[in-house]
């Protein structure tokens, strides 16, 4: 896999008073030129604190943190997966694995700048390559997972803009830290809060865009279950807020809408479009093991009803495009706010591989 290669062309250790970390894809694609004189020297530096939700966190490999589950299985467990099944591509910044540095240095790279960190809670995706040959696959994830049992409503701004009319295929979802079956996502529980997509145009730009839940609601036995909404085609025009709301029914347990109205509300009203999915329905008949892992409490174990919230673009073509998310907000089912952790991982008890130097941060 060439977007991962470079992850063993340097390696570093460094032994803190806490932990141990190994950080594998340090350098510019070649292993470092150890310096003849004098001995390596270290230096210390303390990074600044987090301060928005999407940047990547300083206490854990790069590897892990782009893994649906942490597990680092990065061919068959990867959020990327989506975009690197299209062979020719390349992650953009991130591909280098480097993200221990200033968080304001974690969207540049080959001297471009693919997003920014807006606010405490906003990111913006540009639609941009590296090499003007090759799509790209980017993506930013919430530094910590979002529990789907407990939180009961969640808000947030979506914004897009661009003069094709067309977007590359992107979206806003709620990806799950248990997944189902490899091309069998129907039964995944994915929530796409919002998604420009057509399956016939793979590759291409395009406008069409929907809240869906992958592929739950299409085959007729998933249909009970899931109910998607389409936006019509404004790839390029979201000015819209968007709600997640759970409610809890007595047979079905706990059902989850997502309701899309316009820019300046801070909450979406009922009667607004909406999707639904039943995540606690009981399971089709011969499907129990597999439906919903997520959402079942024997396969998910300490990942139940846990998901990342992540914005991505897939095979980016170079317009000018891009995409927003803002004001995200999370509430309890007894609508008390949790807000994330921003000390998560800070400061960083990892090392760097500066050509030569090793540097403790």
């Amino acid at each position: 896999m060439a977007h991962v290669s470079k992850a063993k062309d340097c390696a570093c250790l460094l032994v803190s008073t806490l932990m141990t970390f190994a950080l594998v894809g340090c350098g510019n694609g070649g292993s470092p030129t150890p310096s003849p004189t004098p001995s390596p020297t270290t230096t210390t530096t303390t990074l600044p604190q987090a301060d928005n939700i999407w940047q990547w966190r300083s206490d854990m490999q790069m590897g892990p943190q782009i893994t649906y589950d942490l597990s680092g299985k990065l061919q068959d467990h990867c959020l990327y997966g989506g975009c690197w099944r299209t062979p020719n591509v390349e992650t953009l910044a991130g591909g280098q694995f480097v993200q221990y540095g200033p968080a304001d240095k974690q969207c540049e790279e080959d001297n471009k700048t693919y997003c920014t960190y807006d606010s405490g809670s906003g990111i913006t995706l540009f639609n941009l390559r590296n090499t003007s040959t090759k799509p790209g696959c980017l993506m930013r994830k919430t530094r910590l997972p979002v529990d789907l049992s407990t939180i009961g409503r969640v808000e947030l701004d979506l914004k897009s803009s661009g003069s094709t009319g067309k977007a590359p295929w992107y979206a806003v979802w709620f990806a799950p830290m248990v997944y189902s079956d490899k091309d069998d996502n129907a039964k995944a529980a994915e929530i796409d809060l919002v998604e420009n997509y057509d399956q016939n145009l793979r590759g291409q730009d395009v406008n069409n865009v929907n809240t869906n839940f992958a592929q739950c609601g299409i085959p007729p036995y998933t249909q009970p279950y899931c109910r998607s909404s389409s936006w019509g085609p404004v790839a390029t025009q979201l000015k819209h807020h968007v709600t997640l709301k759970a409610t809890v029914d007595k047979v079905d347990g706990r059902i989850i809408n997502v309701y899309r109205c316009p820019e300046g509300l801070s909450t979406c009203p009922d009667s607004s479009p909406n999707a639904q999915i039943k995540v606690q329905k009981a399971a089709p008949p011969g499907t129990q093991d597999k439906w919903f892992p997520v959402w079942n409490k024997e396969v998910a174990k300490e990942h139940y009803g846990k998901y990342w919230l992540v914005a991505d673009m897939w095979w980016t073509s170079a317009t000018d495009f891009k995409l927003s998310v803002d004001n995200v907000k999370f509430f309890f089912d007894n609508d008390t706010e949790w807000k994330m952790d921003l000390s998560t991982g800070n400061p960083p008890k990892v090392s760097r591989c500066v050509t030569g130097i090793t540097v403790k941060v």
